[in-house]
């Protein structure tokens, strides 16, 4: 159960700052736009996936969490070109990770009350 407290609280305090402070959430886009970002995200999104996936001690609301940071992270290591090319895209249309970052704040929210 403390594996899903942690990640609630990682979910609600990223995706709250984001959610306040919409220019963090800008900076972020744009470093999107460097390789050299998307490889070191990746790097860090399959981390946090993989132990995720091996102790999340069966909690299936945690195996899709981590399978979704462990996919992600592959995806953003053996394409990286492919998130460089989108993130101008999600610049201009900053209603949609905000909207990504709200349902991670709610499902932060959730594992805290629930666990």
């Amino acid at each position: 159960m403390e594996l899903a407290q942690i990640w609630g609280w990682w979910l609600v305090l990223i995706c709250g700052v984001y959610l306040v402070r919409p220019s963090v959430c800008d900076a972020v886009l744009e470093a999107m736009e460097r390789k050299e970002w998307v490889l070191l995200s990746g790097w860090l999104s399959t981390f946090l996936g993989i132990p995720t996936l091996v102790f999340n001690e069966g909690l299936p609301e945690l195996t899709a969490l981590g399978a979704l940071f462990t996919l992600n992270g592959l995806l953003r290591l053996a394409v990286p070109e492919l998130l460089t090319k989108k993130a101008p895209f999600l610049r201009e249309n900053k209603p949609i990770p905000l909207s990504v970052a709200a349902l991670g704040f709610i499902y932060g929210l959730w594992l805290l009350l629930h666990y």
